[in-house]
């Protein structure tokens, strides 16, 4: 959404109730904003079609970003993101310079972004994103939204830092939030409790749990394509150096079929094509 659009709605927020005041005051013979009632009317007609217009314009900015990331996330289509919403990033974090702080919501976005941004090559932004996103969860003032941050933030400080700063993340946040009873809260910790373990088994070298847990995401259907693209990918280089070329082709023929623009595709087509 431009920012023509917005300007537009909000100046049809203000000028549509002022023009219908006129008409009636019209009607009746008499400028009603010149009685108490008529003014206070007034003045709550205005407040109701402004919040009627902010509302709208976000609820449409929430359907165009998710629409952005559904394109990365279930369609592995990194470039749909980084094309589509690379001004909305650039205008948070420009905000952020200014003042502003992120919140669940920005970060939620921003680390798509970065990732991304990772996966099309343009990495450059991502350290910074990771960096901001990380400083002003230690704003928020309640516990969850704090959470929520860190949890976004984890898929990319792995690819940036590795599992051991991804774990220690979902660790701080599990314990900000270990007496929250809140559906949020409980979503949290069902991603926390599924995450963990994998990132301690990166920590760990722990090949076993790794292939358990990457091709049973693989084979999941309740999980965005990417990431069982990429679980698909971690599982067929674990069945290389096993030697089992048979679970690797498997593997990787899943990855050729469904990889689209992700990086992983070309170095799956690579590795098929040394096979055969």
């Amino acid at each position: 959404m431009n920012r023509k659009t917005v300007i537009l709605a909000y100046n049809a927020a203000v000028i549509v109730p002022l023009v219908a005041v006129s008409l009636v005051s019209t009607i009746m013979g008499t400028p009603i904003i010149a009685t108490v009632p008529g003014l206070i009317g007034t003045i709550i007609l205005l407040i109701a079609c402004l919040l009627m217009v902010h509302t709208t314009l976000r609820r449409k900015m929430s359907d165009s970003t998710t629409k952005l990331v559904d394109a990365y996330d279930l369609h592995c289509d990194p470039e749909a993101l980084t094309t589509g919403g690379g001004k909305l990033a650039y205008n948070i974090m420009q905000a952020r310079e200014q003042g502003d702080k992120l919140g669940p919501g920005d970060a939620w976005f921003l680390c798509y972004y970065a990732l991304a941004s990772i996966d099309t090559g343009e990495a450059s932004s991502a350290e910074k994103i990771a960096a901001a996103v990380l400083e002003d969860s230690q704003d928020q003032k309640k516990f969850a939204d704090q959470a929520n941050m860190l949890v976004n933030l984890e898929p990319l400080v792995l690819r940036l830092r590795g599992a051991q700063d991804a774990l220690s993340l979902l660790v701080k946040a599990e314990e900000l939030i270990e007496y929250d009873t809140s559906g949020a809260a409980q979503q949290l910790k069902g991603y926390i409790g599924f995450e963990r373990p994998i990132l301690q088994a990166l920590v760990d070298g722990d090949q076993d749990t790794l292939l358990e847990k990457f091709t049973a995401v693989m084979h999941s259907e309740n999980q965005p394509l990417r990431i069982r693209v990429l679980d698909a990918d971690a599982a067929a280089s674990i069945y290389r150096q096993r030697g089992d070329e048979s679970s690797e082709l498997e593997a990787l023929h899943f990855v050729e079929l469904y990889a689209n623009k992700l990086p992983v595709a070309q170095t799956a087509a690579a590795r098929l094509e040394e096979i055969f």
